[in-house]
């Protein structure tokens, strides 16, 4: 029996024609830039706010925490009820 090969991303995006894997790439770089902005405006705010700029930084915080702790409530129940109805056939 013949094992069929391992998926790679980085494979098929080498191999994607050049439209497609400019776009995929222009796409990882967006994110990774946004990703990057977030985390640099969390840890100015967290650690190096001015008394100006205390303000905003304590609200973008509060709203980051607000955001984490109702995503944690969601996976939760979403992680109990798959595995109350899924996992154990119930």
């Amino acid at each position: 029996m013949a094992v069929p090969p391992s998926f790679s991303i980085w494979t098929q995006i080498r191999t994607a024609s050049r439209p497609i894997r400019y776009t995929v790439y222009t796409g990882l770089l967006l994110a990774a830039t946004a990703e990057t902005t977030f985390w640099a405006n969390i840890i100015y705010a967290k650690y190096f706010a001015t008394t100006q700029d205390r303000e905003r930084a304590d609200a973008l915080l509060a709203r980051v925490h607000e955001a984490v702790k109702g995503y944690r409530v969601r996976w939760l129940i979403n992680y109990r009820n798959y595995y109350s109805h899924n996992l154990w056939g119930l």
